[in-house]
């Protein structure tokens, strides 16, 4: 994985004390993958609720934030898991660089923006559903599987 990647050199340099991942709903990649990677490696790290971000924030001293990316177009536009997009906006109101890593193999010469990236809407079942047991009330449900991030809220790819 390349945020474990780049937030585990930094602790081999020294140049992290805390790092700080969100759990990733619908499918928990947060709490199930990074989470466990950095007690793994012995990475002083708290897990977050996806919806504590912004006031993380602005009470605790974030310095960067480094998330991952499914595409990144040629214009800077880039996708990743649904909640990236918020993620970016708490960190350019809150004056934190914002980094997007990823292989060189997410990279899309031949889409020009972002809007040409198929967001695919996931199935309402993931969301309401757990190992099927609904657990929300039937209704309405919106369940997108990617978000786009724009130039202007990254700092460096």
């Amino acid at each position: 994985m390349y945020i474990s990647g780049v937030v585990r050199k930094l602790h081999e340099l020294g140049e992290l004390e805390h790092a700080y991942c969100t759990e990733t709903r619908p499918y928990n990649q947060g709490a199930r993958l990074t989470a466990y990677e950095l007690v793994f490696d012995k990475i002083p790290s708290t897990l977050l609720c996806d919806s504590m971000v912004s006031m993380v924030m602005l009470k605790k001293n974030i310095s960067a934030v480094v998330v991952g990316a499914d595409r990144v177009v040629r214009n800077g536009d880039t996708a990743n898991k649904i909640g990236t997009y918020q993620i970016a906006i708490c960190a350019k109101h809150h004056n934190v660089p914002f980094y997007v890593a990823c292989p060189t193999t997410t990279f899309d010469p031949n889409m020009l923006t972002g809007e040409e990236i198929v967001i695919e809407e996931r199935p309402h079942k993931e969301m309401t559903h757990i190992k099927d047991v609904q657990i929300a009330a039937d209704g309405k449900e919106y369940h997108l599987h990617l978000d786009s991030l724009y130039p202007k809220f990254v700092f460096k790819i």
